[in-house]
């Protein structure tokens, strides 16, 4: 367990690239939010809500 934790969410994965990357160069632990209501499969209707 370390003292620095890399929290995320990513709706198309370009972020859990991101976050896997930042927590490899610092060592850190890593979280996933993931929504209570998953959101819509489609961006523009994400986007509206």
């Amino acid at each position: 367990m370390t003292d620095t934790l890399v929290i995320y969410y990513s709706f198309t994965g370009n972020s859990k690239k991101v976050a896997e990357y930042v927590k490899d160069k610092l060592n850190a632990d890593i979280l996933e939010l993931e929504p209570k209501i998953p959101f819509s499969d489609d961006y523009d209707t994400v986007v509206e809500e």
